[in-house]
């Protein structure tokens, strides 16, 4: 446990050193293509987690977790950008990353508030379910129309 913090600045090493040369990549690659490749190296980083229970197990699952990072978020937000009308592209940006502050946060407030039992791990999963919810009922009553209707 107290190896954490470390393992957390390999990860956040490698997404930013895997940045460029994947965003590189993006620009010859479907985002469809790029994000299954993302979903592979969270795979991967998974297994090696639960598999492989040493230092070394460990320091390459934070690896792998970093170049699921570097392959996903980036075109997560190419693929807002491209959507988003562009006045609105900050707006969208903001709210795609909402969700997943709303629980950071929450769980950082409920480590100060003297909940006890079922009530402590609650919280996080209160306020993202509520966002995700949220979105929900918004997109089904307000789908996005087709570039046909324009």
């Amino acid at each position: 446990p107290a190896a954490v913090p470390l393992l957390m600045v390999g990860v956040n090493i490698v997404f930013s050193l895997a940045c460029v040369p994947i965003g590189k990549l993006s620009d010859h690659m479907p985002a469809e293509r790029l994000l299954a490749l993302g979903l592979v190296f969270l795979a991967l980083s998974d297994v090696v987690f639960a598999v492989w229970a040493t230092p070394v197990g460990a320091s390459l699952g934070a690896a792998l977790w970093g170049l699921h990072l570097g392959a996903t978020q980036g075109v997560f937000s190419k693929m807002t950008a491209d959507a988003a009308p562009e006045e609105k592209r900050a707006t969208a940006e903001w709210l795609r990353l909402l969700p997943d502050s709303l629980p950071a946060r929450s769980g950082s407030l409920s480590a100060r508030q003297p909940l006890s039992g079922w009530a402590r791990p609650l919280l996080p999963r209160l306020s993202s379910g509520c966002f995700w919810g949220f979105t929900a009922v918004r997109s089904v009553r307000n789908p996005k129309p087709d570039a046909s209707d324009s």
